[in-house]
């Protein structure tokens, strides 16, 4: 690897983390505008309100209703909670308005994580569903983790000039059961009520998770 390439990489990571930070930031203020009516339609499409309470197999589940609360659903207006907040602030600009932008135009996937590169940070990913061209995506967590190879991921990927990287909360899975969430997913959507054709899709995809998913691997 050339210098020139070491210091693009390098400039490359460092925004990847500016941008990753200022998003963590970022998801804090959208989920300010969270009413507790949508909240809990959203989780009892998630299956985890029971009576009043949220109800979660581990701590990290949380990150990922987060996730889709933010992203994934939609309220009677058809609007997410990142609509929601550029329809209260309109001065949004800089890295903030960089992320967002590169949010609404964002998608969920499954994909099978078919290469992992340790050296550029990197994933490559084939879409199980979309049947689009392969992925590589921005990971320094998987990136770094040979036992994140071969595995499935349900994730929203969003794209910079620069790199593409996770939404930051992906559902996992182990190969052995692409024929499975293959064939359940759509009779799950069809169970959710609310949301577009994401909604549902994220929604059924978070309840394989609890079944099928890989339970304790990190993303950074």
């Amino acid at each position: 690897m050339s210098n020139q390439d070491v210091f693009s990489m390098t400039s490359t990571i460092e925004k990847y983390r500016n941008i990753r930070a200022a998003g963590m930031e970022l998801n804090g203020k959208f989920l300010e505008c969270l009413n507790p009516h949508d909240m809990r339609i959203a989780m009892r499409a998630l299956g985890v309100l029971k009576g009043d309470k949220i109800v979660l197999s581990s701590e990290a589940d949380m990150d990922r209703c987060y996730d889709f609360v933010v992203h994934d659903f939609r309220n009677s207006t058809g609007s997410n909670l990142i609509d929601i907040y550029v329809e209260k602030k309109s001065d949004v600009s800089g890295v903030e308005k960089e992320i967002i932008n590169a949010s609404l135009a964002s998608k969920s996937s499954l994909f099978t994580i078919v290469n992992v590169d340790p050296y550029t940070h990197t994933l490559e990913l084939a879409d199980l569903i979309g049947g689009a061209e392969n992925v590589k995506l921005l990971d320094m967590g998987f990136s770094s983790n040979p036992a994140s190879n071969h595995l499935l991921m349900y994730s929203r990927i969003i794209s910079f000039d620069d790199f593409k990287m996770t939404s930051g909360a992906p559902l996992l899975f182990h190969p052995k059961y692409k024929e499975t969430l293959l064939g359940k997913y759509k009779q799950k959507m069809k169970k959710v009520v609310v949301g577009d054709e994401q909604t549902k899709m994220s929604a059924a995809f978070f309840h394989l998770y609890q079944r099928y998913g890989v339970q304790n691997m990190g993303y950074a």
